[in-house]
């Protein structure tokens, strides 16, 4: 009886260059299909959906999208799709430049000859020194003029930049902004109650909004506790009176909750049996959250326990969207939100030490605060989905731009930084290739040659793509955040790193029809 390896096999294994290579080009087709519209000249994908269809620039909806027959090649479609999808999560932009630097860097760590768990090494090493170099040379926000610049850029629309510009001058560079579907063909500003957190849902089971791997709810009931939940039992009671009210939605604001109970109303909710969300919190944020929601806490500190739950105790929020880093709560809180803020102001008055005195005064300020609701309208649904897409970004551009200041845009910050690169290295030898990789791409985008390009930037001047003219970066406004920037290349060579350490790749079968 001559069975070989593949005999004994339930998944699919290949070894070595052969595993690699399958996997690649799930890679290739993926970044591909994103970094063709890098840059102001590149252009647009357009995207099934069983909902709509879609047009759009947007890096991690179009990772998102791609879906392949060969299982090895979805395995590197995953990997281009959960790197840009950490990227989104940490700064809401620059998903576009990460795959182009995911792609470039792997491409030339597999061009070396040396052990792949010393070529990571070495690229850790020197993606410190870039990161650093980044921080180094970002310059301070300093007016509205570099926000509308730094919007425009992200959203590749003069419109936008200024829409975002007039919206932070009016609420504030701190205060959160909701991007969301508007009811008419014109985009509208609204200020609301409500409050952001930096705490997200509790297992991406939630998420209702695939696109935006967001957890959305609307209009609905909100229970608030710190004690733990470990069995279906402890909650009982709320659950029976939920029933009882005929209640068949409701969010959990809990500081632990088993994961078979998670898991439990994943399902259900998966089945259209009970809508639910659960998100983690503890602490100061928990007792904010519940606060904006206007839910009692069921807490030692109010005297509360598990079996004590009444309907009056459940708070009610317009709307809750929750993804894996932070949560915005529209809140309809009222008396019991007022109440919160009233004690933490009075609170802070009497505490002494003044830095403690600080944080609790902000936080009443984010509860008193507000949100800034940005309702995106267009004429039709395809113009609205990316419009909403473009100010989503440029939103989430803007405020880490804010936070860490700006570069050079159009990939011309990272080429001066692999510029700057001076050792010999095996990291430095190929980040000093891959980081100029989103310029080669919007140059090439834009139907230019780079290498005729390149000569041409020389001290200060960077690539305008959209006039083919070589410019002053800064003054022509075409800036990039620095923290965008930063997590672009963190999270791409973090992934690339250790794909090129893999040996074996392991792959569920394909189940073959007998005919």
């Amino acid at each position: 009886m001559n069975n070989t390896i593949k005999d004994f096999q339930a998944k699919d294994i290949l070894f070595g260059k052969d595993g690699i290579e399958r996997v690649k080009k799930g890679i290739d087709i993926t970044c591909n299909a994103i970094k063709s519209t890098i840059g102001p000249c590149g252009k647009n994908a357009f995207i099934d959906s069983e909902i709509q269809p879609t047009i759009t620039n947007d890096g991690v909806s179009i990772a998102r999208a791609v879906k392949l027959k060969d299982p090895f090649a979805q395995m590197g479609a995953w990997l281009v799709n959960n790197t840009c999808d950490k990227t989104f999560d940490d700064v809401g932009d620059s998903t576009t430049t990460t795959a182009t630097l995911l792609q470039a860097i792997i491409n030339e760590s597999l061009k070396r000859p040396e052990n792949p768990i010393k070529i990571r090494k070495s690229l850790k090493a020197c993606g410190k020194t870039v990161d650093k170099w980044i921080k180094d040379n970002a310059k301070e926000i300093k007016d509205t003029k570099d926000i509308e610049a730094v919007a425009t850029i992200s959203s590749e629309s003069p419109e936008v930049g200024k829409l975002i510009a007039d919206i932070i001058e009016k609420v504030g560079k701190t205060r959160p902004i909701r991007v969301e579907d508007g009811m008419f063909s014109e985009t509208e500003l609204e200020i609301v109650e409500g409050l952001e957190t930096k705490v997200g849902y509790s297992s991406p089971l939630f998420i209702t909004n695939e696109s935006e791997g967001v957890a959305e709810m609307e209009d609905v009931l909100v229970f608030a506790s710190d004690r733990q939940i470990s069995s279906l039992p402890d909650i009982a009671v709320l659950l029976e009176m939920l029933k009882t009210e005929k209640t068949t939605s409701l969010v959990f604001l809990v500081g632990n909750m088993d994961n078979a109970i998670k898991g439990t109303f994943a399902l259900n909710k998966k089945h259209g049996l009970f809508n639910s969300l659960v998100i983690e919190v503890r602490g100061t944020e928990l007792e904010d959250m519940a606060a904006a929601a206007g839910a009692t806490l069921i807490s030692d500190s109010t005297g509360l326990k598990l079996k004590d739950v009444k309907m009056e105790h459940l708070g009610r929020v317009k709307s809750i969207s929750s993804n894996a880093r932070k949560t915005l709560i529209i809140g309809e809180g009222g008396e019991k939100t007022k109440q919160a803020i009233e004690r933490l102001r009075k609170q802070a008055a009497q505490t002494k030490n003044i830095y403690e005195a600080q944080y609790i005064n902000k936080r009443a300020d984010n509860l008193e605060g507000g949100i800034a609701v940005i309702k995106v309208g267009a004429p039709t649904d395809t113009e609205k989905a990316d419009l909403k897409l473009k100010i989503l970004n440029s939103v989430n551009a803007t405020k880490s731009a804010i936070e860490e200041g700006i570069v050079e845009g159009g990939g011309m910050c990272l080429y001066r930084a692999a510029n700057s690169i001076k050792g010999g290295s095996i990291g430095e030898e190929i980040l000093k290739v891959a980081l100029k990789a989103p310029l080669r791409n919007i140059v090439e985008n834009a139907g230019e040659d780079y290498s005729d390009v390149s000569k041409k930037l020389i001290g200060k001047k960077g690539y305008n793509a959209y006039t083919n003219k070589t410019v002053d970066m800064f003054k022509e406004g075409i800036i990039d955040s620095a923290k965008a920037t930063r997590c672009a290349l963190a999270n791409a060579l973090s992934s690339a790193s250790e794909f090129i350490t893999a040996g074996v790749h392991i792959s569920s079968l394909i189940e073959k029809d007998d005919k």
